[in-house]
């Protein structure tokens, strides 16, 4: 199963393909979109391009975004959800299945705890899946989402 994990940021959206054959788990795909310093509206266009052409390329089964996580910064939260918009948008015009998975559940599935730091869901997802690069937070979480999301939609095979 092919699923293409999203981990949408304001100023960067990581995405990440990851295939799983049921025994083995590799990444085929992975990078960020940046759209720091254009104004918001061209931000949204470059996103929804730039993940709906990722999105064609690999033609994944399954997306997997994570919920989002209200904090303190309700401006924050509002331009996050809409970036989110934009990632449901896609899903949808391609009749993709989503799998909206929340930071506490992606964390439990790489690491077995759901408090883990940013630091020690990235060195899981290097280990887990032999990615040798160098991640930015961006990349790493949205492969993290991608895992996490096929281990969802494996287990519910096979109940």
């Amino acid at each position: 199963m092919l699923c293409v994990g999203v981990d949408p940021g304001s100023d960067a959206l990581g995405y990440a393909a990851v295939v799983s054959d049921g025994s083995e788990i590799r990444a085929v795909d992975f990078g960020s979109i940046s759209v720091k310093g254009v104004s918001w509206e061209r931000r949204l266009l470059l996103l929804y391009n730039g993940l709906r052409d990722v999105v064609g390329r690999v033609k994944p089964e399954v997306l997997g975004v994570e919920k989002l996580f209200f904090n303190r910064n309700v401006r924050t939260a509002i331009r996050v959800a809409e970036i989110r918009g934009v990632v449901l948008l896609i899903a949808a015009q391609q009749g993709i299945p989503v799998v909206e998975l929340n930071p506490i559940e992606v964390k439990m599935a790489l690491t077995g705890y759901g408090r883990a730091k940013k630091e020690q869901v990235r060195e899981m997802v290097k280990r887990l899946l032999d990615v040798r690069e160098r991640l930015s937070f961006d990349v790493s979480d949205a492969l993290a989402v991608a895992v996490a999301t096929l281990r969802r939609v494996e287990s519910s095979f096979n109940v």
